[in-house]
């Protein structure tokens, strides 16, 4: 069984973060996975067909002050691309998330753990879990960062926007209210930048939605059905949910077929 196909390059702009992740920019990178993508697919937390060169990495971004005390929740993030050509694609991810953990569920047999670094809350690293192959990967912070472009915990923390950006924005006098959580609407500084608006929560460090557009594609994330029960099982270590799992580190995963 082949578990890195060939052929894609790695990449993580339209989540991130999870989802997520400057995990959710458009254009910067296409991802690879076990299950066929196109290259319009706007999902980006999939285990890439090779790991890139090692370059020096940069500090990860600084954390904003409220994320250390985030309220527990979960929600269902979808996210909506379309090319100038009118290909379009519709992903949806459950995102469960605390101030230490944030567990994601594409909802098609891929799961993905990751973990704050609790002696550098910057850091994070991260673990995949494939169900149809009964096998659970391991990343460490410097591979989650070069093989997944996810830079810091930051990343995975703010679904479709990236850490700092919100202050190159400008707040509008629009909101709206989603599941209790009051959002604010940010608009672009630059019209040319990628980033055309977001909607944003300053407490709980979360964005509603956000849209942006890059060459031929547009691209918009809107967060759905927020949960104020998050469910603990699913930000238990992968190992113990999934005990007769096989558990590898990244680097063997690529030599294995």
């Amino acid at each position: 069984m082949r578990i890195h196909p060939k052929g894609e390059s790695l990449g993580h702009e339209w989540l991130v973060a999870a989802v997520f992740l400057s995990a959710i920019s458009v254009g910067a990178t296409a991802t690879q996975s076990r299950e066929p993508t196109t290259p319009t697919t706007p999902f980006a937390l999939v285990q890439p067909a090779r790991r890139s060169s090692d370059a020096p990495l940069m500090p990860p971004e600084p954390l904003p002050p409220a994320a250390h005390r985030i309220t527990p929740m979960a929600f269902d993030i979808v996210v909506r691309s379309r090319s100038q050509a009118g290909a379009s694609t519709i992903t949806r991810q459950r995102v469960t998330r605390t101030a230490e953990r944030i567990h994601i569920d594409d909802g098609a047999g891929r799961e993905w753990l990751f973990e704050r670094n609790p002696v550098d809350p910057r850091r994070v690293s991260g673990s995949a879990i494939y169900h149809a192959a009964r096998e659970i990967v391991v990343y460490q912070e410097s591979e989650v960062r070069n093989t997944l472009g996810i830079s810091g915990w930051a990343d995975v923390l703010m679904p479709g926007i990236r850490a700092g950006q919100i202050r190159e924005m400008k707040p509008t006098r629009q909101a709206r209210t989603i599941g209790g959580l009051r959002f604010v609407r940010f608009t672009a500084l630059d019209p040319r930048g990628a980033t055309k608006e977001a909607w944003w929560n300053e407490d709980e460090v979360l964005s509603a939605g956000v849209v942006s557009s890059s060459g031929a594609m547009s691209v918009e994330m809107s967060l759905e059905r927020l949960i104020a029960v998050v469910q603990p099982e699913l930000l238990r270590a992968p190992a113990m949910r999934f005990p007769s799992y096989r558990q590898i580190d990244f680097p063997d995963s690529l030599e294995r077929h």
